[in-house]
């Protein structure tokens, strides 16, 4: 072989091992580029659903309520169909009382007269009975010894023209675990982290001794003013005796839930 040939060999060899070097170069300068996009991509994400899970807007989680950082959860009235049935799996109880915001207002589960503890107040914010009866069929799929049902009634429930809430979901009822939709939506979603900002901001305004945390799903109203009492009651008065006398058809299918759960 000649010289020259010689030389061309080794400049070609040289040359193909830096080609070599730049690439593992560029291949570990891309890799360590997709991971700080990965990261920067992911931190916010798994920052936002843990701030969510310790704030526990909805008390889903069932965290520890932290004086003025958590105490006041403003969105857990309006969400009764989602911590409601977690609260369910978690308690398993073996008495239920069922009906409207009504009974949802009105009867302590920890009331003495209720022997069958744990008790729960599975009342649901305008209820109808079909969701009524599908909440007693997830307790009892929850609890099989499930003792004692004790239902509120109110005219509204057998109103046709009232159907089931945006927030019912077939789907979560009847398991023994949070779906999956449902714990995405209440750790990762805005609305989530909206509503922990809100949690935030009001435990830090609200006195401690004013709250009362919807323990047992009885969410009684607080510091009710007794000079609004009369107007109070008169509005009350006025969605019966107009407003149902509007917008009212009896519901024979909702009749045929009452005695689904009746029977049960």
């Amino acid at each position: 072989m000649s010289i020259n040939n010689q030389l061309s060999s080794t400049y070609s060899q040289a040359s193909s091992s830096q080609k070599s070097e730049k690439s593992v170069l560029n291949k570990r300068r891309y890799r360590r580029y997709n991971w700080l996009f990965l990261m920067s991509a992911l931190l916010p994400v798994v920052a936002v659903g843990i701030f969510n899970i310790i704030v526990d807007p909805y008390d889903v989680f069932n965290t520890p309520n932290l004086l003025g950082i958590n105490h006041s959860k403003p969105r857990k009235d309006n969400s009764d169909r989602l911590f409601k049935t977690t609260d369910i799996i978690r308690i398993k109880p073996v008495t239920v009382l069922m009906g409207s915001s009504r009974t949802k207002r009105a009867i302590d589960p920890n009331y003495p007269a209720l022997k069958h503890q744990p008790a729960y107040n599975l009342a649901l914010t305008k209820g109808n009975f079909y969701e009524l009866r599908r909440y007693l069929e997830h307790a009892i799929a929850n609890q099989k010894e499930l003792d004692l049902v004790v239902i509120g009634l109110d005219l509204f429930m057998f109103n046709s023209l009232m159907g089931t809430r945006e927030s019912f979901s077939e789907q979560r009822l009847e398991k023994k675990y949070i779906i999956l939709a449902d714990l995405l939506n209440i750790t990762f979603s805005l609305d989530a982290l909206f509503a922990s900002q809100e949690t935030v901001i009001d435990s830090n305004k609200n006195p401690t001794n004013n709250i009362f945390d919807g323990e047992n799903g009885f969410i009684p109203y607080l510091n009710v003013d007794p000079k609004k009492t009369k107007s109070r009651f008169e509005k009350i008065m006025n969605n019966y005796y107009v407003g149902y006398k509007r917008g009212y058809q009896s519901s024979n299918q909702l009749l045929d839930e009452f005695k689904k759960i009746v029977s049960k």
